[in-house]
């Protein structure tokens, strides 16, 4: 049902946690994307996204304020280090500096990526179906999808826009209602944390999320087209300003940066 105002009052229209029922839920979540990983090769270190991040955090975060690497190719502008700023170059420097041991830190990273996805899928489902068990398995199913095998061991980063995306599609869906800048504000923040590294990513994660709007304007009819382009311009603008950031160090990298593309980015090379 569409309230004057263009707001939902139909089912699913808000959801506050459970209680006990919740949490045990998302105590099974974290128990089975965290305990694996601390289980397995206890004591090693996978190579993951860059060395420098186990070898030496606080240089290479210092190095990411700077587009201008002296120590490269006899001095050269970066490419996408800028994206070490947040939150995965301070994570590594904090956890250096409390003197957490490198493994633990990384398993920590890892299962930390797991369930963020599996939790925003779990707050997700509760909010659309209602359904505890329903949501539990929905969630189990996403958080563990074959699709993060392929990063979570060597680019767990490019993982960040997969854990975001619940968790962007809930402040779309909310965006249409309550408070018109809360959740297009935390739309942005969600974004900027899991954006920074890989452009592309976020971008095709963000397109998916926005897609809620026009199927709440046109399918669900939860909300008015005019509601539907104002919480899409409000999230548009907060997003864009928030990644002004690295967004500009990737356009200067692109037009100054030594040259990839022709190197390994072939699908040629990269499928060799």
């Amino acid at each position: 049902m569409r309230s004057g105002d263009g707001s939902s009052h139909g089912s699913g229209a808000a959801w506050s946690s459970g209680g006990r029922g919740d949490g045990v839920a998302l105590a099974i979540l974290a128990a089975v994307t965290y305990v694996p990983l601390f289980l397995s090769n206890r004591g090693r270190v996978v190579a993951d996204i860059k060395q420098y991040l186990y070898l030496d955090p606080g240089g290479l975060l210092g190095s990411a304020a700077k587009i201008w690497n002296p120590r490269y190719s006899g001095g050269t502008v970066t490419h996408q280090n800028i994206g070490y700023l947040w939150p995965t170059g301070p994570y590594y420097w904090l956890t250096d500096a409390l003197g957490i041991p490198t493994w633990v830190a990384q398993r920590f990273w890892f299962g930390s990526i797991l369930f963020a996805a599996a939790a925003g899928a779990y707050v997700l489902f509760r909010v659309l179906w209602r359904d505890r068990a329903a949501a539990t398995v929905g969630a189990l199913v996403y958080g563990l999808s074959p699709f993060v095998l392929g990063h979570i061991t060597g680019q767990s980063a490019l993982l960040l826009p997969f854990s975001a995306l619940p968790w962007l599609i809930l402040a779309a869906r909310n965006s249409l209602r309550g408070d018109r800048w809360r959740w297009p504000a935390l739309f942005a923040l969600v974004t900027t944390t899991a954006g920074s590294l890989n452009g592309s990513s976020i971008f095709f994660v963000l397109c998916g999320a926005l897609l809620w709007i026009p199927y709440a304007v046109w399918w669900e009819r939860s909300a008015t087209v005019r509601n539907g382009v104002a919480a899409i311009l409000r999230i548009g603008l907060l997003t864009a300003l928030t990644q002004l950031w690295w967004l500009m160090a990737y356009r200067v990298g692109g037009i100054y940066a030594v040259r990839q593309r022709g190197i390994d980015h072939y699908v040629g090379v990269v499928n060799r």
